[in-house]
């Protein structure tokens, strides 16, 4: 196995744990005020390792932690519940890896603004297509509607909107402070004229 390889299957793993611990937390916020508002933490692993390996390594990590989480809260293997709850909505954090490549090329030559709307603009996808599978879609399937939360009401697109600055910015942070961390030496977006003048790992 080489370097590569190695790197891949570690970030992989980090990100099913990461965000297997997450889902099995839950997303609701924890404050009387906003309890009907979610904060999808558990995404934020699925966008940062689609933005850093691209989207096929984001959704087997997603399948892997989805399916972890639904077995070990529910105690039992309901193979719809597992798919439609938990899985399907995590793998929508796979479509940010539409943007890896783009991410990777502005965050080689260190054009920020470039860097910030192509995490910003794959987040917004990746958590609203969470929100209506996991709350509009799947509550509907599986006839779970204390679970829904309807697209016309403020705690969805205060949900959108608060998820997507918060797993948006600490991407963004990471990669104006630790750029390696989502640019991989030697990346497969980049060629090999570009990548060696990187200046990471």
């Amino acid at each position: 196995m080489n370097a590569r390889s190695r790197r891949l299957l570690r970030d992989l793993l980090i990100a099913v744990v990461l965000t297997a611990a997450q889902a099995y937390q839950g997303s609701a916020i924890p404050v009387e005020a906003f309890k009907d508002y979610q904060l999808i933490w558990e995404l934020l692993p699925i966008v940062w390792v689609a933005l850093r390996h691209g989207s096929a390594t984001a959704a087997i990590s997603a399948i892997l932690a989805g399916s972890m989480a639904g077995y070990l809260k529910n105690g039992h293997l309901d193979l719809k519940l597992l798919v439609i709850y938990w899985v399907l909505p995590l793998t929508m954090g796979a479509i940010a890896g539409l943007f890896a490549r783009n991410t990777h090329r502005t965050l080689n030559n260190r054009r920020y603004s470039a860097v910030r709307l192509n995490i910003v603009t794959g987040t917004l996808f990746s958590t609203f297509m969470f929100l209506v599978i996991k709350f509009v879609l799947a509550p509907f399937v599986l006839y779970m509607d204390h679970l829904a939360i309807s697209m016309k009401s403020l705690p969805f697109w205060g949900s959108w909107l608060l998820s997507t600055v918060v797993v948006s910015g600490i991407l963004f942070l990471i990669a104006h402070q630790k750029p390696s961390w989502i640019l991989p030496h030697r990346s497969k977006y980049l060629s090999s004229y570009e990548t060696s003048s990187l200046l990471n790992d």
